[in-house]
């Protein structure tokens, strides 16, 4: 599991982790990793970064301890390879933030062409591929909408905008759930627009579809939308 540096050092403080330093590196980034038990952390830094400053001044000297030293069964840790990680930074792909060279493969598409909404589910986007989904966002003309994601086949949720924004009420209650209150996976912004924003984007392998169907009422439809990904062509 991917987590950001401040997550990466809580983890190891509190679990009295090794930190290893990958091969898997690039001139651009360090990787890194912590195992405890059937966990297995990873951080990705940008080098010469404010955090990669700090693990080299606090951390480095410490790291890359034999891995026999600690408890772990290697049997149920899921091997991570450079292909699994997206940067810390992660709302963007690698260099995007005024390096010259970006990905060419991410795309950012924009539609406005209007999509009726039926009571049975219909297509807003779809690509058949590989690559890494960041998000999208989804204009419509009611409440009345439910948006479905599924990726390689697999549902990842199905909500309709009226329990978007219960999710977001709930979880800006202050409830006592160890740091998950901000839940900001999917929100509701500018009356009726579905955003969908993960922390970590999503690698798919074969496809990406993206379903809407109405839950009330006629004459709902999709006015505008915005996907970003990476993508083969």
């Amino acid at each position: 599991m991917l987590i950001d540096w401040t997550s990466f050092k809580s983890f190891i403080t509190n679990n009295q982790a090794s930190i290893q330093e990958s091969p898997e590196s690039d001139d651009l980034h360090l990787l890194l990793s912590a195992h405890d038990n059937t966990l297995v952390y990873t951080c990705k830094l940008r080098l010469n970064s404010e955090n990669h400053t700090d693990y080299i001044n606090n951390y480095q000297a410490n790291a890359n301890q034999p891995l026999d030293k600690f408890k772990f069964e290697n049997d149920k840790l899921k091997v991570v390879t450079a292909a699994d990680v997206i940067i810390e930074d992660d709302k963007l792909p690698v260099n995007i933030y005024g390096c010259p060279n970006v990905d060419a493969t991410f795309k950012i598409l924009y539609s406005d062409t209007d999509i009726t909404i039926p009571s049975g589910y219909t297509n807003l986007y779809q690509y058949s591929g590989a690559g890494v989904f960041y998000g999208g966002s989804f204009d419509f003309n009611s409440d009345y909408v439910r948006v479905k994601l599924v990726v390689d086949g697999n549902q990842v949720f199905a909500l309709t905008l009226d329990e978007v924004e219960a999710i977001q009420s709930f979880s800006r209650g202050g409830c006592n759930d160890y740091g998950r209150q901000n839940i900001n996976f999917v929100s509701k912004t500018s009356g009726n627009k579905f955003n969908i924003y993960f922390p970590h984007p999503i690698k798919y392998n074969a496809s990406i579809l993206i379903q809407a169907q109405r839950t009330r009422g006629s004459n709902k439809k999709q006015t505008q939308q915005i996907i970003y990904l990476t993508k083969e062509s």
